[in-house]
This record gives structure tokens, C-alpha cells and sequence, in this order.
């Protein structure tokens, strides 16, 4: 990790090197915690090769305060030493005693990442929350503090199977392009089963990338310039009209994909197709609300004369379709915080009879991928929304209508929600109307 270009970070006060009782020095009660193993282990070797590196304290009223260094003070302790050389640090601001202890653990081995990013989120606090200061701070790079911001995020429970495993920064650093939340426990838990190293995590996760890339890709060309058929059911029910397909093109426009049975027959066959088509189309419903506007829509088959609209549809290439209202687009009024993950919702009634459906995005605000929160329909015209969350920090939520004939809406313009905790199951609940 490297320090950002043409800035350094302060350089700290000399120490004044000194033996200490080791009963005048406190331990911080939010300090690191070691295994019991760890430091006898710890013990064993002072007693062997004595003390190489001094702990670090500062002057606490009539004793010290440790700042780094807790593992070998308990060593030494737990080895029956009554003194211990230190070096004995002034005027140090809390920012500077979070610097030291972050720069030690980073320095030996073994540091836990998670440790480590717990250190980072209090440099924060201590800043305003500027990632840049504190990467000057400790004169590494910007984006490392962004991964140790994801880091802290990770739920405890995964965390500690990824401590137990000894992963280091390196190895869980792998793992945060993966911003699905499913898809990053999954890997953390077959990179722990796996022992995978960071190299081979890197791997997997550029192949789950890959893929999903792949998928996203073929979504959007599917759906480039699309919107729904209004028409969809009305195909559905004439399935026996002959070997035939519909693409909607958006804009009122359709294309129809018609087979013939042979060269010779086309012609007859598309006439009787055509037929069969205007027959079916008699059937189309009429728009059921006093908002529908619009000419009807006509439909066209190529290859076919295009006759004036008073033409007889048996000698002719176009039906005339009656219109169909667009379900409208919801619009969201208000979206507020009320606690941890949970957003209040709400936006324009549409009227009786009319549910809705949230949707969330895992994607950029440029490139959104939408899928829906849980299978719930809320009737009323806002919910409390809690989403699952996990190695992301934000996400896009959108509404859909579905009217009274089950016919559905564009989503809305989304809003975007920051996520403020894990959370592990997505829930809707409707607000009273």
C-alpha cells in the first residue's frame, strides 16, 4: 500500500525510551483482544531472545496508557517480568495514537484485516469521515481505506470464520468486488472450506464477474428500447392463430414473424393468417378507464400490400387495433430513513384497485440491473421497505403499478438508498392507508 502521490504523513513526535512497572501501564479496554496461546507463546519467546521492540505508552495521571505493543506486555507480565522497556510518547492526539497502533499491527504478522478496518473507522469518526486525510494519515493509498470501509461492514459472524481462518488483507481484499452480498458470502465461505489464496480468489471472483457481465450484457440487448406489450395477453390467448411470433418494438409498434408451410402457399397461407388474425383481434378489450387516449394502433406484416384503413382486412396488410391506456408510471413523493436499513416509501395513489410492486438494483445508477424486493404487493400507496444488505454500501429502489386487470407499469424514477447495516432478509410492509 503506498502513500497518495506528493503526500506524506506528519512525522510523529520522538519517544523518550524508558523501563516501566509494568502495574502502572493500562491496557485500553477496547483493545485488540489475543488468544491465551498467542501469548504464552508470546512468554516463551521473551523469556528466550528477550525484548526486541519496545511497546509504546503514553502518560495517563500517575501511570501509563499502552498504545501499542499489548501482546508482549502481556508476554512479559505472564513471564514474570516486573519492568518493561518502553517508549514513552507526548502530546499525542487520539488521531496519532490510532496511526501508531494501525502502523504496528500492519508491520507484524498475522494482523487481522478486520482489526485493522475497526482502527480505520475511528480514524474516521476522528476526521469527519475524510478518506483523503486519512490515507495521508498513514500515508497509504485512498482506495485501500474505501476496502477497509467495506471490510468493517462485513457481518460479524462472517467475519469471525474469516479471523479463525487467518485471512489476510490480501485475501478478503479479493472478495469486495463481488458487491452481490449473496455472491460474497458465498465465496468467503468456499475460500475458508478451500483455504484459496488471494491469487485464486482474484481468479474465482474475475469468473463470477465475468459471468454476471455476460448475463447483464444480454439483459440490456434484450431489453434495449423495449417496454411492455399492452397486448401481451391478448397473443397469449390466440396461440392456435398459426406458426407465428410478436416482438413489441415500443411506440405503438409491433413485429410479426409469420411461417408459411411452403413457397408456393405463402401467399394463401399469410391471407388465412391475416384472417384468423383480424377474427382473433375482434375480441380485444376496450380500455376499462376513462383515461385512455390515443389513435389505435395498427399492425403490419411485411410482404403485404398496405391498404387504406377502410380496406377489407381479407385483401389487406393491416388491422386496426382499438387502444389500450398505459398503465401509469408511479411517482415517488417522499423516501426517508426511519432506522438501521429501513426506508419509508411513498408515492401518488392511483386509484381503487391498483397494487404495487418494489424493486431494488444491485447495479451502478448508470447501468441499474432491477429485481424485485421479496414477492410482497403493497395496495397502499407507500411502504417500509428493509432490504437485504451486505458488501455494498447503497443500492436503487423503483416502484411498479399493476392495475385492476393485472396489467403492469414502468418501473418509476429510482431513488437511491443508502444502506446502513447488514441485514439478511428483504421485507415490505405496507403503510396504513
Amino acid at each position: 500500500m503506498s502513500a497518495p502521490e506528493n503526500e506524506s504523513p506528519k512525522p510523529l513526535p520522538p519517544g523518550q525510551t524508558r523501563y516501566i512497572d509494568i502495574a502502572k501501564i493500562k491496557i485500553p479496554p477496547d483493545a485488540r483482544k489475543h488468544p491465551d496461546e498467542r501469548i504464552a507463546a508470546m512468554a516463551e519467546d521473551l523469556k528466550k531472545n528477550d525484548l526486541i521492540n519496545e511497546i509504546t505508552v503514553v502518560p495517563d495521571g500517575d501511570g501509563f496508557e499502552l498504545v501499542s505493543g499489548q501482546r508482549r506486555l502481556l508476554g512479559a507480565a505472564l513471564a514474570g517480568w516486573q519492568q518493561i522497556r518502553c517508549s514513552v510518547r507526548e502530546g499525542l492526539s487520539k488521531l496519532d495514537k490510532l496511526r501508531l497502533m494501525f502502523n504496528e499491527n500492519e508491520d507484524r504478522d498475522g494482523a487481522t484485516p478486520f482489526y485493522q478496518a475497526s482502527l480505520v473507522e475511528e480514524m474516521l469518526a476522528q476526521t469527519g469521515g475524510s478518506q483523503k486525510e486519512v490515507a495521508i494519515v498513514l500515508g497509504i493509498d485512498e482506495a485501500n481505506i474505501s476496502r477497509y470501509r467495506v471490510i468493517a461492514r462485513i457481518p460479524d459472524d462472517l467475519k469471525e470464520k474469516l479471523a479463525r481462518a487467518n485471512f489476510s488483507y490480501a485475501q478478503v481484499r479479493e472478495l469486495i468486488p463481488l458487491e452481490n452480498p449473496d455472491q460474497f458470502h458465498a465465496m468467503a465461505e468456499k475460500a475458508i472450506a478451500q483455504g484459496l489464496s488471494s491469487r485464486a480468489i482474484a481468479a474465482q471472483v474475475a469468473n463470477i464477474q465475468k459471468h454476471a457481465s455476460a448475463g447483464k450484457k444480454a439483459q440490456k440487448k434484450g431489453n434495449r428500447g423495449k417496454s411492455r406489450d399492452p397486448y401481451a395477453d391478448v397473443w397469449a390467448a390466440m396461440a392456435n392463430a398459426g406458426q407465428w411470433k410478436v416482438a413489441y418494438k415500443g411506440n405503438n409498434q409491433w413485429a410479426f414473424y409469420v411461417t408459411a408451410g411452403s413457397k408456393e402457399n405463402a401467399k394463401a397461407e399469410l391471407t388465412q393468417w391475416f384472417a384468423q388474425m383480424t377474427q382473433g383481434m375482434g375480441g380485444a378489450p376496450s380500455p376499462s378507464s376513462p383515461a385512455a387516449t390515443g389513435a389505435p394502433a395498427t399492425l403490419r406484416v411485411e410482404g403485404l400490400p398496405s391498404p387504406s384503413p377502410q380496406a377489407s382486412s381479407q385483401g389487406g396488410g393491416s388491422i386496426m387495433l382499438p387502444p389500450r391506456a398505459a398503465v401509469p408510471v408511479p411517482v415517488i413523493k417522499e423516501a426517508d430513513f426511519i432506522a438501521g436499513n429501513k426506508l419509508r416509501l411513498t408515492w401518488e395513489p392511483l386509484g381503487p384497485g391498483f397494487r404495487y410492486r418494489l424493486f431494488r438494483s444491485w447495479g451502478t445508477p448508470e447501468n441499474p440491473s432491477f429485481e424485485p424486493v421479496c414477492k410482497s404487493e403493497v395496495t397502499t400507496p407507500g411502504a417500509v421497505i428493509n432490504v437485504y444488505a451486505g458488501a455494498v454500501s447503497s443500492t436503487l429502489i423503483a416502484v411498479m403499478a399493476i392495475d385492476p386487470q393485472g396489467h403492469e407499469s414502468e418501473l418509476s424514477k429510482p431513488v437511491h438508498y443508502k444502506l446502513k447495516s447488514w441485514n439478511n432478509a428483504d421485507t415490505v410492509e405496507p403503510l396504513p392507508s
